[in-house]
């Protein structure tokens, strides 16, 4: 299909690993357009008037997900994607298996990348985060550790089976700079411009 992207990177990784932070430097700096099954969701709670919160966006991906079966989000987003006709595309928050069947299903070029950062890093990053944005995250180890078990399962997430169909990990525990270096050598290694 002349239309399709010549490559889509997805990307799956456990809250706060840098996952947002890849997307924005490959838009920015390599002009990738950047979509997010994540976008569909606060998509939908937005046209249901509803307040976006974490707890909103798992009962809605998961009410979605009910009703128009496990890959709504996915189909939604190649939609996104095929609209806006980019040469090379990403695609956050893929959470589940089904998903990332649906995308190397319709694209040849699509990889999967898992970006992989220590626990306690992207915990420092959470309390960070919330004191910084106000986001109402956890700031107290054991909180974000029961918030870590109710990320990982359930309403159409599996997250650590979607890790394993990944093509790529990227380790995220040094400086942004080290981070981008690495996302640099990615795109070398799969000769995109």
């Amino acid at each position: 299909m002349a239309d399709q992207p010549k490559i889509i990177l997805g990307f799956v990784s456990q809250l706060c690993a840098g996952k947002d932070t890849a997307l924005a430097y490959l838009q920015e700096k390599h002009g990738f357009y950047s979509s997010s099954l994540s976008d569909r969701i606060r998509e939908e709670i937005v046209r249901q008037g509803k307040e976006i919160t974490r707890d909103s966006l798992q009962k809605v991906a998961g009410e979605m997900r009910e009703k128009f079966g496990p890959m709504v989000l996915a189909e939604r987003t190649w939609q996104n994607v095929l609209d806006k006709h980019p040469g090379k595309a990403t695609v956050g928050s893929l959470r589940g298996t089904e998903e990332v069947e649906f995308f190397r299903k319709h694209i040849p070029n699509f990889r999967l990348i898992f970006i992989d950062t220590d626990e306690k890093i992207r915990f420092a990053r959470m309390v960070e985060r919330a004191k910084t944005t106000g986001r109402k995250d956890p700031v107290i180890w054991k909180e974000f550790k029961e918030m870590m078990g109710r990320e990982q399962y359930g309403d159409g997430r599996n997250i650590p089976a979607t890790i394993e169909m990944a093509d790529f990990k990227i380790e995220n525990n040094g400086t942004l700079e080290e981070f981008e270096k690495k996302l640099d050598e990615l795109l070398k290694k799969l000769k995109v411009q």
